[in-house]
């Protein structure tokens, strides 16, 4: 049999399936860290990774490796991508609302243990915070949150944000008197 048929070296090319799969986990994994503490450090590493992705594919097309060229600079290219601010808040939300619906019935347990006969219930879950703001999941029976600031209560105000006049809320809805939000003061 002619040995010329198959593949011996064992480093075949795997065309796109490592980089195509570790794209969509750094994705994955980038749109389940905004809003938290760690967010810095998976960035540098995000970085570093596209690095030494490119540096890869520099060597791969000055060796005449076409398909690996191309495997190794998807890492490099996304990245690029994320760095656009529609990109990046797309893949944001979708993190957002993920987080929500995985911690969904966490959230309903407690706001269960709020009393209803103080009005509507409000309660604030912190996601953690950033440069931009504190980042929360706010479940707010009275709706105040997508309101102008001059048209919500001065209870609401104060439940929220102790009624400093510098703090501001905002959010989206998800459903359910449920918010994804920020505040910033």
């Amino acid at each position: 049999m002619d040995g010329s048929v198959g593949t011996t070296d064992g480093r075949r090319d795997r065309w796109l399936v490592w980089p195509a799969l570790i794209f969509l986990l750094l994705v994955l994994f980038f749109a389940a860290m905004m809003g938290d503490p760690y967010l810095f450090e998976f960035l540098v590493i995000w970085f570093i990774a596209a690095v030494l992705a490119l540096g890869a594919a520099g060597h791969a097309a000055s060796s005449m490796q076409p398909r690996r060229t191309v495997s190794f600079f998807i890492l490099p290219v996304a990245s690029a991508l994320m760095l656009l601010a529609p990109v990046t808040r797309s893949v944001v939300e979708v993190g957002e609302r993920l987080h929500f619906w995985v911690a969904k019935p966490g959230y309903l347990k407690e706001i269960a243990d709020i009393p209803k006969g103080a009005g509507p219930r409000l309660a604030l879950f912190d996601r953690g915070d950033d440069f931009t703001g504190f980042h929360v999941i706010i479940y707010d029976e009275a709706d105040q949150l997508l309101l102008p600031e001059e048209q919500r209560s001065d209870a609401w105000k104060n439940r929220v944000y102790g009624g400093d006049p510098k703090c501001i809320a905002g959010g989206y809805s998800v459903g359910d008197h449920f918010y994804i939000g920020e505040i910033g003061c």
